[in-house]
Formats: C-alpha cells, structure tokens, sequence
C-alpha cells in the first residue's frame, strides 16, 4: 500500500462467474487520482464507445479513492461508473455508506 492506495484491482465477471485480482501501478494511480478518475480510465480503456448500456460487454466499475476509509469528512464516498443506459455516454454516481471503506480494508482500490 502506498499512502492510502492498496494497488489492487478485483475483476468480478458475472458472465463467466470468475474473480481475479490484478496489481495497479504507483503511476496510474497518481496519473488517475481518486475513484471516478481511476474508474473513468479503465471505462474508456475496456469499453468500446458503441458499447449497448444494457449488454453484458459494458462494466460497472465501483472504485475508491485515496481518502476512503479515513478520518477526513466525506471521505466514505466511493465512485460508480459505466455506460448509461439513459444517454449511452459516460455516467458517473458517487455514493457513500460502508461499504466503500469495507472495500478499501479488503484491500482494493
């Protein structure tokens, strides 16, 4: 873990009911900072932009950031990001509760 990173990716693919775990650089955090910004690269570097919303090749990607799960106030937001099935463009939510800093002590970003 760097500062507040764990460097760690879980895939979940609900198509073919399999789980790994990657590594994510020191670079790409730092260059994609906080979790709509990570989540936002891996989108537009994984999801063609002709990609149906609602089609098993789009990814919902929840992501935390660097802050997550620290005394900082706001920090229990974490980011969700996929295609929109309304616009069929990039959407971003962000939402708060535990589960994001549960997350974050699993040791994922």
């Amino acid at each position: 873990m760097i500062n507040q990173f764990c460097c760690k990716l879980l895939r979940i693919n609900l198509s073919k009911q399999s789980i790994k775990t990657e590594s994510i650089s020191d670079n790409l955090l730092k260059k994609y900072l906080g979790g709509s910004g990570l989540a936002t690269k891996y989108l537009y570097g994984e999801v063609p932009s002709k990609t149906v919303p609602l089609s098993p090749e789009n990814k919902i990607i929840f992501a935390t950031g660097p802050f997550q799960g620290t005394s900082i106030l706001g920090s229990a937001k974490f980011s969700v990001v996929s295609r929109s099935p309304l616009t069929e463009t990039f959407a971003v939510t962000k939402a708060g509760a535990e589960w994001g800093i549960m997350f974050k002590k699993a040791g994922y970003d």
